[in-house]
């Protein structure tokens, strides 16, 4: 995989919006591959994987907020070019530019 877009949920709340995000690049860039990551795969829903195409859980041990574990997406990461972009966004554009 050469690009794709990282979204971390570490609450049910978090994960929540990851989804909701994650239907919105869906819905104009229906070919882009998203990764969720979360702190313990054992903690997601069944309900919330559908929109994604990875769901990885960081390797090192992870804190609540999610910000502080951004140094962790270097290791996790399956592609070579990432957009970053936090849970709580939505996006209402094609952005494969």
């Amino acid at each position: 995989m050469n690009r794709g877009f990282l979204i971390i949920a570490q609450t049910d709340v978090e994960r929540k919006q990851a989804t909701a995000l994650a239907y919105s690049i869906k819905i104009h860039n229906s070919d882009a591959q998203i990764s969720l990551v979360v702190g313990d795969l054992g903690e997601v829903e069944d309900h919330y994987e559908e929109p994604f195409d990875n769901i990885i859980e960081f390797p090192f041990n992870s804190k609540i907020q999610s910000r502080s574990n951004d140094w962790q997406l270097w290791w996790v990461t399956p592609y070579e070019s990432n957009i970053v972009i936090d849970c709580a966004c939505i996006l209402n554009t094609d952005i494969t530019t």
